[in-house]
């Protein structure tokens, strides 16, 4: 009974999900508008959530600030050269968000917006920020932007713009977290950050699932807002246990490792009969997944291993 646990907790440490094996991230932060209300919680809300990326273990954390339309554009472009075949690709955005036209836009700093058909011309729309995602196998787009619409003031009455909040989207095969639900006004909060981005590095460096993260800061939100603000969830990654980065990944695979030894040794196993037993079934979990990542993170966890020698080849294979 010991030895199948110990199997089974291995087996789930190694075969959650493929290893990801490169992470990256662009943070966006627009504060200093010129036609409308500065906001003063961006600067301090993207400093936060990207240093929290960069202790999740992300490879490379892209932060820009005040963008106007062309440069926003071109941060966008380049973004989605560089998540072209990485294994996870994120955005977080914080500054004005507003919905026109049954659309969701991101808005420059330097958008005049006098009428809501300036949109196309002026804003970003969130459906091209989310496309910069698209060569990523794991794609997670954060967006704390459903404030205030200030040029809603000045556009006529027959406008379907929206006066607070966003739209929901649907996306497949991709998570995006909207600060708040649709039509509802995300908080700045009382502070330097807003309740989003506080509960958003408090749980991305977290060893949790990926799947549990829209749940956590919902929660996280709701407490801090006194259910005031309650976050959206869009679209979805799959069953299967996914971790934002390698660096999480290996963390697991670790833990559990330490699990199981004492649970072994509990059972009367020796600790050399741990480390076979281990060894074996980290190989067979290896050997199921068949990933270079996978091989990668036998080495890593079995350094000493019996199959580190045939880890290495099957990685030259690969």
């Amino acid at each position: 009974m010991a030895r199948g646990l110990i199997s089974a907790l291995l087996l789930a440490a190694l075969a959650i999900a493929p290893v990801q094996a490169r992470e990256v991230a662009l943070v966006v932060a627009n504060s200093q508008y010129e036609a409308t209300t500065r906001l003063p919680n961006p600067p301090s809300d993207a400093k936060l959530v990207g240093q929290a990326l960069r202790d999740a273990g992300f490879d490379e954390v892209i932060e820009v600030s005040d963008v106007d339309f062309d440069s926003f554009r071109k941060a966008l472009r380049d973004f989605g050269k560089k998540s072209r075949g990485a294994d996870t690709a994120l955005i977080y955005y914080a500054g004005h968000g507003i919905e026109g036209k049954g659309e969701n836009w991101l808005v420059p700093t330097n958008a005049k917006l006098a009428s809501a058909s300036d949109l196309a011309y002026e804003a970003i729309e969130l459906e091209l920020a989310l496309d910069a995602l698209h060569g990523a196998k794991l794609r997670i787009a954060l967006i704390d932007a459903c404030r205030d619409n200030p040029f809603a003031r000045n556009w006529e009455a027959a406008t379907r713009s929206m006066p607070q909040g966003l739209a929901a989207v649907e996306r497949d095969s991709m998570l995006v977290i909207f600060a708040a639900a649709p039509g509802q006004q995300a908080l700045d909060g009382a502070g330097d950050n807003s309740p989003f981005a506080q509960s958003l590095a408090k749980r991305l460096v977290e060893l949790e699932p990926v799947q549990m993260l829209s749940g956590m800061v919902r929660d996280d939100v709701l407490d801090m807002t006194g259910k005031e603000q309650r976050p959206f969830i869009s679209g979805s990654v799959g069953g299967k246990k996914l971790y934002l980065t390698r660096e999480q990944q290996q963390s697991v695979a670790k833990a559990a490792r330490s699990i199981a030894a004492p649970l072994a040794a509990a059972a009367g196993i020796d600790e050399a009969a741990v480390d076979k037993a281990l060894d074996k079934e980290g190989w067979k979990a290896a050997k199921s997944i068949g990933t270079r990542e996978a091989f990668e993170t036998y080495i890593e966890i079995f350094p000493n291993g019996i199959f580190r020698k045939f880890a290495e080849l099957e990685i030259k294979k690969l």
